[in-house]
């Protein structure tokens, strides 16, 4: 047989020991101590740019190389899923692929949650519960509240408030790690104690207890409730484990042993509950094997529960650990790391206080810390933009705007600076996760969506209305809105006046339709046309096939885009509401239609109602693939300083430095609850304190992303003795800190006309709409401007008329160029003229543009394969981009559910069976196979659907086929549902290929590898040929993890509608045809080669996947005449 891994699997042995010996020798002597120790818990103390990642990397690979540690018995604790598979990434570079996949590498929730899904039973929990999201907790307190009649006395404000107050409680005390019975016990002790008060402070203490105890009744209720359900929130994947093994010592017993080898990165971070969880698996003794790695210098996550104090209580449990200080910084200068020690010191708390860091690099050249002295704090765009780009001008082609960030305190501020420096023509690089509902795109599905269930909807009309295709006269429409809401109120002052001649003015569209003339109505014509068909569509079908619909129909996906990454955040977006729409559909109320599905939306909390990341995506596993923009991105990356943690870049400007005025105040997660409940132990700083704390931290993280300068910009108080970071670092620093007022660095000659202003903004915005809205803006503000100077006697009244009716028509102009893509004829002064052509220009390069933009980018290298990833690509790109990338999964959830039950009951009657076997006990049966697979099929089914009795029916008929035409009693099956991966090298780029293998058979000396089929059994199937693909992969991955196949392996597909079987020999695989496709599809998928294939179009037609990428929408053409298409 042919080498399966000829030129394809790289000398994962040598490769990887050679790596690893490279990276122990480069080790400091502090790395290294924290890479090697044993005997004792340990806390490394890792600062900013001491090289924590490569000390965890490298103390994972040491305990597997030298000290002999089975791979799958560590444990490395991560704060992202992402973080994770990056850690394993490296990690297979120093011990090899396969000792890499085997190593627990998750965050704490997965980690939980697979401890959770193991032991379900015993906390009498299905084997897969449901995680929570906002929308059924927001609901199942509201029902408890109201059933229970808890918080008689408040629901005068509302029960929404209770509802917060509740929700809250329950969060701060999971942070804490206490369920409803132990806040229980300690609010009985609270209560007993009340009259210890003074009198003056005894009645406020005692309602402050008695609103805690309606919120721990509500816990109660909430914790049973969710027990019979099945349901659980994210919180209860760190609070069950821990009680689990608290409570059972048998699974103590198993827990730990899984898990001995323990570390944990960012454990500034963690909370408290994070903290008894990890002291439920890794108890603390002597030996005890822990590691956790971080900064309490860089704890700023207060406002989501973080305890700043998680290494002074790992201390205090795990007595015996050892401290290993990280102190060279290898990433700043010598001067941004003097200034970050001279603001950290004065923190009031902090685990090693004496710390300070040095500078690995010394004084590199050109490197600074500067300070702005501002005016105002509205001049910082301009400040920051102006040294922009003196900086570019001075670096010519050696310059790059992505060695620069701007990091400021808030989101706000960090957009007013970015519209500033879009102005001036300086690219941006927004690297806050954004909202999918803060595109455009999604905001227009989710208009549509209401508009259908609400049709007198006016923000909802307007929207839609205004927005592209139909892009009706604003000014008009709202004066039409505002008629019809005088008549509407009209008509209802005077309905019950019989003397009244007052007409009904009917519904809104009607209104709108019977006052509208030309191209005005016939756009709200095809709108309203548009409207009804979809509101058919909403009656009769389910919420996800309606909002696809609706994407379908109106084309969002390719409206105003200009770029590949407008592109790609348009999908991703769009991809957001539809993965709600199907995943959630369960959850709907009946019947589960549109109107279900946007009440349930209402209910989500406004975190939720973002549609990031899912309860479920924070415990999955899986690799997501990510889009590709190349490494340069040419832009300055604009930052908040909580999302700036971990980057780095040679230039930051740090925007707005006050006194503890840089990082969001206000009180964090425990705020709803009574004094004294959280035991902060010898911590005596106030609630002042511990913010003014935080609010330190988070300066010093911002500080120390820079490499060689750091700017400031502050606006200084009067009084030189104030309390201010910049004040600060001017006493430590002195001459080393370079000032300079914000006039010497504005230059004043850049700024140009307002022409040449608009040019500049043109080549650096991406979205159209958006510039033409500056646009209209600055006409705006043009017109304002002459008012105010005439009011101020700086122009006379001629001027002022003059420059209002220049201001007018440049608005104008605006609006014509943006309808008609021309300059009007009607433009008769040569300076106007000149700035419709400009914005003639951009349309046209636009234009261009998007018809040249890729539909998405390429994936990011290194990929994670599979057959079904690998298939679904080669049979058509684009829909593999819709299913598999973007999750736009069309199918119907019930048509998957036989085959899930069919594979998941027979992998447990199999390992049962096997079970045992060994055991030498009686094996199950035919009985036994039908109840599992009939359970399996049960809880798969989607809840929101009657039971379909013919799947039931057919389900049966298989497993009768499967029993007497294929289930042998003398059969040796040794895997069942194996799971694999192996690197596999293209293009000499590493990727990750992954199996999962029903089952495989010993016969003879060799294998049977099968693979169970469902579906109808084609020729495909039961005369598998030579470049099969699955048994190809299936052969690769095997042999990399069992070794060499024996004498007459085969390959088997076995179809259970039949009882038929596919059979080919490993011998007869063709290898080498088979690893060109595997090629031809890492190829594709990393050069974004996305084209719909014949075969989809032959096959499915309309009905595809990829159409929802494909539809075109609704567009108009304006002609010579002034006729309005629609097409």
């Amino acid at each position: 047989m042919e080498d399966l891994f000829t030129a394809h699997e790289p000398d994962a042995s040598g490769g990887a020991d050679t790596e690893y010996r490279d990276v122990i020798t480069g080790l400091s002597d502090a790395q290294r101590r924290a890479v090697t120790h044993e005997g004792s818990p340990l806390i490394v103390l890792a600062g900013p740019g001491t090289g924590k990642t490569r000390v965890i990397t490298a103390r994972v690979a040491h305990m597997i190389n030298e000290r002999g540690i089975e791979s799958d018995r560590i444990a490395a604790v991560t704060f992202t899923n992402k973080a994770a598979c990056e850690l394993r990434h490296r990690l297979a570079g120093l011990v090899g692929q396969t000792q890499a996949a085997r190593m627990q590498a998750s965050t704490f929730h997965s980690l939980g949650f697979g401890i959770v899904r193991r032991f379900a039973d015993l906390l009498g929990l299905p084997g897969e519960p449901t995680i929570m999201d906002s929308a059924q907790r927001t609901r199942l307190i509201r029902d408890i509240i109201r059933e229970e009649r808890l918080y008689r006395r408040s629901l005068s404000t509302g029960i929404g408030a209770a509802v917060d107050h509740a929700r809250g409680c329950m969060d701060s005390l999971r942070h804490l790690g206490m369920d409803a019975q132990s806040a229980r016990s300690w609010l009985d002790g609270a209560m007993d104690s009340v009259d210890r008060y003074e009198p003056e402070d005894r009645e406020a203490r005692r309602a402050e207890l008695e609103r805690f105890e309606q919120a721990v009744a509500v816990y109660g209720h909430f914790e049973s409730r969710c027990r019979e359900r099945g349901w659980v929130v994210i919180d209860d994947l760190i609070m069950l484990p821990t009680k689990l093994v608290q409570a059972n010592p048998q699974v103590a017993s198993i827990v730990q042993h899984d898990h001995c080898h323990l570390v944990v990165d960012e454990f500034q971070d963690v909370n408290m509950a994070q903290i008894e969880m990890i002291r439920a698996l890794c108890p603390p003794s002597e030996r005890a094997d822990v590691c956790v790695v971080g900064d309490d210098d860089q704890s700023i996550y207060g406002f989501r529960g973080a305890d700043d104090r998680a290494f002074a209580h790992f201390a205090g449990i795990w007595t015996h650990a050892k401290t290993v200080q990280l102190t060279t910084n290898y990433r700043s200068a010598r001067v941004i790391v003097d200034a970050s020690n001279a603001s950290i010191t004065r923190a009031e708390s902090r685990f090693a206080p004496d710390k300070e860091a040095d500078a690995h690099r010394g004084d590199i050249a050109g490197s600074s810390l500067e300070l702005v002295r501002m005016a105002d704090d509205n001049q910082t765009g301009d400040a920051i933009a102006s040294m922009l780009l003196q900086m570019a001008s001075a670096g010519g082609k050696d310059f790059s705007f992505s060695s620069c960030a701007v990091i400021a305190r808030s989101g706000a501020f960090l957009e007013q600076i970015a519209r500033t420096l879009t102005l001036e023509g300086i690219p941006i690089d927004m690297r806050d996760k954004a909202s999918p509902m803060e595109d455009e795109g999604a905001r227009d599905v989710f208009a549509w969506a209401r508009l259908i269930e609400d049709p007198e909807s006016v923000p909802n009309l307007q929207r839609v209305l205004t927005r592209p295709p139909y892009r009706v006269n604003p000014v008009k429409l709202s004066a039409l809105f505002n008629s019809y809401k005088a008549a509407r109120a009209l008509y209802e002052q005077r309905a019950d006046d019989p003397d009244a001649s007052v007409r009904d003015p009917g519904t809104l569209i009607e209104w709108v339709l019977e006052r509208s003339e030309g191209e005005m109505r016939d756009r709200i014509e095809a709108m309203h046309r548009l409207l009804i068909e979809l509101g058919y569509v909403a009656g009769e079908q389910r919420a996800v096939e309606t909002i696809t619909e609706i994407i379908k129909r109106t084309g969002v996906v390719h409206r105003e885009l200009s770029d590949a990454r407008s592109r790609a955040r348009r999908i991703s977006a769009i991809a957001a509401i539809i993965k709600f729409a199907r995943t959630r559909a369960d959850r709907f109320d009946a019947p589960g239609d549109l109107a279900s599905m946007l009440a349930y939306f209402d209910d989500l909390d406004d975190r939720d109602q973002r549609l990031g990341d899912l309860p479920e995506d924070l415990v999955s596993a899986f690799e997501q693939d990510e889009p590709s923009f190349g490494e340069d991105r040419g832009a300055v990356a604009m930052l908040t300083a909580h999302s700036s943690k971990g980057l780095e870049f040679d230039t930051v400007f740090i925007a707005r430095v006050g006194h503890h005025g840089f990082a969001p105040s206000g009180k964090g997660d425990d705020g709803d609850l009574p004094e004294g409940v959280e035991d902060r132990g010898d911590d005596d700083r106030d609630e002042k304190a511990r913010l003014a704390d935080e609010e330190r931290r988070v300066f010093f993280v911002a500080l120390t992303r820079a490499e060689r300068r750091a700017i400031i910009t502050a606006k200084l108080p009067k009084k030189p003795s104030a309390d201010n970071y910049a004040l600060e670092l001017r006493e430590a620093m002195g001459e080393r800190m370079i000032e300079r007022d914000v006039a010497d660095v504005i230059d004043e000659d850049r700024a140009g006309d307002a022409v040449s202003r608009l040019s500049a903004e043109f080549k650096a915005i991406s979205r159209v709409r958006d510039a033409f809205d500056q646009a209209k803006r600055e006409a705006r503000r043009d017109a304002a401007s002459a008012i105010d100077a005439h009011e101020l006697g700086e122009i006379a009244r001629d001027e002022l008329q003059a420059r209002i009716h220049a201001a007018s028509d440049r608005a104008a102009a605006v609006h014509e160029v943006l309808r008609t893509g021309q300059v009007p004829a009607w433009v008769d002064d040569e300076q106007t003229r000149g700035y419709a052509q400009q914005l003639v220009d951009v349309l046209a390069e636009q234009d261009a543009a998007g018809v040249d933009a890729p539909i998405y980018p390429g994936l990011r290298s290194p990929l994670s394969l599979s057959f079904s990833k690998i298939s679904s690509y080669l049979h058509c790109p684009r829909c593999f981009l819709a299913e598999s990338v973007l999750k736009l999964h069309q199918d119907d959830d019930a048509h998957r559910v036989l085959g899930v039950a069919v594979h998941k009951g027979l992998e447990l009657f199999y390992k049962d069976w096997m079970r045992v076997d060994a055991e030498g006990g009686e094996r199950p049966g035919y009985t036994e196979l039908r109840n599992l697979v009939r359970g399996v099929y049960m809880h798969e089914w989607p809840r929101e659907r009657e039971i379909d009795q013919g799947k039931l029916e057919q389900l049966d008929a298989i497993l009768d086929v499967y029993w007497h035409k294929m289930h042998r009693e003398d059969a040796h099956i040794l895997e069942i549902e194996r799971e694999i991966q192996m690197p596999y090298v293209c293009d000499e780029v590493t990727h990750t290929m992954r199996a999962k293998i029903d089952r495989v058979d010993a016969i003879g000396d060799g294998w049977r590898v099968v693979d169970y089929k469902t579906g109808y059994p084609s020729k495909k199937l039961t005369e598998p040929k030579k470049s099969d693909q699955q048994m190809g992969i299936y052969a690769m991955v095997l042999e990399h993890a069992m070794g060499q196949p024996g004498p007459g392996s085969v390959c088997e597909y076995w179809c259970l509608q039949d009882g038929s079987v596919g059979t080919i020999g490993f011998d007869a695989l063709d290898m080498k045809k088979i690893r060109a496709s595997i090629d031809k599809a890492i190829r594709g998928m990393l050069a974004g080669d996305w084209a719909r294939s014949s075969a989809c179009v032959r096959e499915r037609g309309n009905d595809s996947s990829c159409m929802i990428l494909e539809a075109p929408g609704m567009a108009f053409l304006d002609n010579e005449a002034g006729e309005n298409n629609p097409i």
